[in-house]
Parts: structure tokens; sequence; C-alpha cells
């Protein structure tokens, strides 16, 4: 009868000292393992990436030294084959059982992973369809209004009514709350209404809700399914609202006009198509641009159509230009150097494009990784622009001038102060307030300087009301903060939305505010200042 055996290799050694060498090769991968995750919570050893690669790094280090120790043991004379097979059994078995409980896996803005399991609900799975009355609105043209992304100039400032500070004693009240398809496209809102884009199911559905009810009055549907499984699935660019008009882009470049009462197409087009350009990675993020009786749009084809402008009526093209490829930022008309113009971030920089030809005038370099270019550009004083991206690239002022018709771009500073990785900054006299990698800071924006810095609010978004930041934090929560250059002044917060990853920017109409995410959408209504 045979028993399973092995003999060690002849050696000099005496037999006490082979089991302490055959665990030599295992301990070394474990504490080698060991040392680059401690060295790289410490020093960074991806810097290039920010806060995300250090995060990346972290995770993938144990996947690696797991990986090493399992060829060791493959390889290995010095374990018994039962043993290997009992290990590999296990490892089997608990990945069958990992493959069986895990839903989805997302990641957050600083690539952490974000797991569902077999009972949780997956986000863009609804309870049920959301249905629409199917009755024309009656729109009215006295109800506040955020017409469009970040507001109507697209600098995150919405005027309106001065709110109270003390949120303790006067708290925000809810009024609706409803349950929200996949994408990261905001709300807009104008007489009454509030409109957004998000996918259900199969199809892209641009809708419109009654503003103080959530009650959902109609919807528009486009057969299209933009997956991506790093940023995640669905529409992001939020709908344009031009005066009795909607002007909404889907994630695989359909753009449509559709009537603002009852959600009637009018006409639509395929951007991308029209403009002979590729999809981007995360795709179309860019809100249509209303300039006079033209939408602009940033398709990224090459040969002079990287930049589009449509008959706002028609939808007919009625110009293009540029080069460059897409980003994830939205273009915005600035009167830069004494000239209306529109000004984009696009995938290689800064530029401005002439409004009638969509020539473009000048450009300023500004490469990132991926491309990942989306936070708005802010106008500094008369012929500024400043400009800030994450992944480790940091922020950079740019100064435009116009000399009889030649223009030219020139970088006044470039700073690591302000990584906005998705969330735009905003600016309030010679300082700019964002979100440093997830960290709120204060900048000087004559210097490049950072003054402060300070709140980890992760990577979510923020609009401004006079003096106070209206952040939507990435973890739910929304945080009213004093605008102040000293320090940073939170004033009150509460949670408002569930979920791990709100990316979503809020809308601000009046003293309502509209939040969502890929897994619900709720409107509050913040509490007004006493009249003096």
């Amino acid at each position: 009868m045979s028993t399973e055996h092995e003999s060690a290799p002849e050696s000099g050694e005496p037999p006490a000292a082979r089991p302490r060498r055959r665990w030599l090769i295992p301990l070394l991968i474990v504490g080698l393992t060991a040392a680059l995750m401690i060295l790289n919570s410490q020093v960074a050893l991806l810097p290039q990436y920010g806060r995300a690669g250090t995060v990346t790094l972290t995770r993938y280090l144990p996947s690696l030294g797991g990986i090493l120790l399992l060829v060791w043991l493959l390889f290995t004379r010095q374990v018994l084959w039962s043993t290997k097979m009992g290990v590999l059994g296990a490892l089997g078995i608990l990945g069958l059982a990992t493959w069986l409980a895990v839903r989805k896996v997302e990641v957050s803005g600083d690539n952490q992973l974000i797991v569902y399991f077999a009972w949780d609900r997956v986000p863009g799975e609804l309870s049920k369809t959301p249905s629409a009355s199917g009755e024309a609105f009656p729109l009215d043209p006295s109800a506040p209004s955020c017409p469009g992304f970040l507001g109507s100039k697209r600098d995150s400032e919405v005027p309106g009514p001065k709110l109270e500070t003390d949120w303790q004693a006067h708290p925000p009240r809810e009024l609706w709350r409803r349950e929200a398809g996949l994408g990261y496209a905001a709300f807009s809102t104008a007489q009454g209404l509030a409109v957004a884009i998000e996918q259900r199911g199969e199809d892209e559905v641009t809708f419109a809700c009654e503003l103080r009810t959530g009650s959902e009055i109609w919807q528009r549907t486009h057969q299209a399914f933009f997956q991506e499984s790093l940023g995640g699935d669905g529409p992001r660019a939020t709908p344009t609202i031009d005066d009795d008009r909607v002007y909404t882009l889907g994630a695989t470049g359909n753009l449509a006009c559709l009537q603002l009462a009852d959600g009637k197409q009018l006409w639509e087009v395929d951007i991308l198509a029209d403009n002979g350009a590729k999809n981007i990675t995360w795709g179309m993020s860019g809100s249509p641009l209303i300039d006079g009786d033209r939408v602009w749009v940033n398709p990224g084809g090459a040969s002079g159509h990287a930049v589009a402008a449509y008959d706002k009526r028609t939808g007919q093209r009625v110009a293009a230009g540029g080069d460059g490829a897409a980003a994830y930022c939205s273009p915005q008309l600035s009167r830069v150097a004494g000239t209306e113009q529109i000004v984009l971030l696009d995938g290689p920089g800064l530029a401005g494009f002439d409004r009638q030809t969509a020539q473009e005038l000048w450009r300023y370099p500004f490469e990132t990784f991926q491309n990942i270019n989306v936070a708005q550009p802010l106008l500094v004083g008369e012929n500024r622009v400043l400009i800030s991206a994450g992944y480790g690239h940091g922020a950079a002022l740019v100064e435009v001038a116009n000399s009889g018709g030649v223009w030219k771009a020139t970088e006044v500073w470039k700073s690591k102060a302000l990584e906005c990785k998705f969330c735009s900054p905003v600016l309030v006299g010679q300082h700019v307030y964002g979100l440093d990698d997830g960290i709120l800071a204060c900048m000087d924006a004559t210097t490049g300087k950072r003054v402060w810095k300070g709140g980890r609010y992760g990577h979510g978004q923020m609009l401004r009301r006079d003096d106070l930041l209206i952040i939507q934090a990435e973890a739910g929560d929304v945080v009213l903060v004093r605008i102040n250059p000293q320090k940073l002044e939170e004033l009150g917060r509460f949670t408002a939305l569930s979920g791990p990853k709100n990316w979503n920017a809020p809308a601000l109409a009046g003293n309502l505010l509209l939040v969502r995410n890929h897994l619900e959408m709720a409107c509050f209504e913040l509490p007004l200042a006493a009249a003096p």
C-alpha cells in the first residue's frame, strides 16, 4: 500500500532548517506587499493620478501579492499536492460564492469599490416604470428657474432670494422624493417644471415633473443605452431650457429639441454621425448651450467639426470648427478680451471659438489623463480664464489677448493648489473655491497659491448663492458653507440622498433645491432669511 510522499532534495542543511526556508519566499511576498502599501499611503507612489491613484494601488497591491503567493504555491515542491488542491478548491468555492452574491460593482470618485450584492437594490432598477400625465402643463413664467447646467452662465452662481443659514433652528423641508434611473445629468427648471434625462431600461428618457410636487408631466423616449463599467451607465448631459423649448443630449450623441409644455419632439440629430466623430470613453457629457438662435455642442469631430452649432428652430447645422477631441465640459458663452465667444475646455485644452463661423480663435494646451477635463472654465477679470483638472494635474490661469485680429493665449501661472476632478470651481472676488481632489480649498486666483484647505466632501458638486456655497457631497449630504477667504466656515448640513456616489450637480430655483443620483431624486425647500 502506497502513501503520498514527496521528498525534499538532498542538501547539506540540517532537517530543522528546511521548514524555516520553506516559508521564506511567501514571507518576503507578504512583507514586500505590506511595505509598498504603507509607503503608498505615506508618499503616494502614483502622484500623477492623485488620491484615486493611491486608492487604486492600495486596492491592487494585495491582489498582486495574492497572485504571487498562488504562483508560489502551485510551483513549490515544499507543499503537498493535497494541500495545494485544498487551497485551490477553497478559492474556487469563494470565487463562485462571490460571483453569485455580487450583482454590480462600481467605483467612487476616489476609485473605492462600491459593491451591490444580490439583496441590494442595484442602480437603475426601478420598482415601477414612472408614468406621465400626458397633459400639457400650464407654464408659469413667474416660477423660480435654473434653466441650465450650473446656472444660466455655467459659473455655478445662481441668483435668488437670501437664504437662512441656521439650519438647526430652521431645517430644510423635503417636498418630494422619487426613484431615479441611471445617469449623471442634473435638473434644469423653468416655468414650474423640472427637466432631466436618465436611463430607464434600454431607453434614454428625458422627462419633466412638476417642480413642487415631483409628479411626472411628460416623457420623451430615445432608444439608446450607454454603458461604461468604471464611470457608470446612462446619460450625462443636463438638458437646457430656452423659453418654451428643451434641448437635451444623450450619452450616445442624440440631440433633440422638445416643447417644454408637453415634451413633443420638434427635431433631433445625431451629432456624432453628423460631424464624423466617435464617442469618447465616458460618453457625451457637455450640456447644450443656447446662444441667440443657435444651440452649441461639442461632438469632437476632426477636420473642422470639434464644435458645432445648430439652428435651434430647425436642427440644421449652421457652423462647425476646430479639430480637438471632445472632453466632459460644457461649452459656455463668455466675453474674453473684449469679444463674446464660445469658450470650451476640450480634450487637448482650453480654446475660444468665433460665435458665427465656429473658427478656433486661440488655444492653450491642457492635456490631462485620458482627456478627463470636467470642471468648467472660470472667467477671471476681462481677459483671463482659470481652468482646473484632477489626476495630479492642477490648475492654470491663462491670459488671452487680441492684437489686430491675432489671438494669443499665454500662461500666467500653473499650480497644484487646486485639482478639480469633477466639481467646477467658484470665483468670488480674487479667490477661487473648489473641491481639491475631494477637499474644499480656497486659492488666490491672482497667484495660484492656496489660502486654506479643509473639509472632505468627496467628488461632489456645488453652487453659489450670495455669500454661501451649497455643496452636494459625494456621500449624500448637502452642506452649507459661508464663503470666507480666511477659513472654512461650515454652517449646516443634512442628508439629502442615499448611496455612496452622488456626482450629479444640484439645481437651485429660488429656494427650491433639487438633487439626484442614480438611485433617487428629491426636492427640498430651503428656509428663507427673515426680512430686515
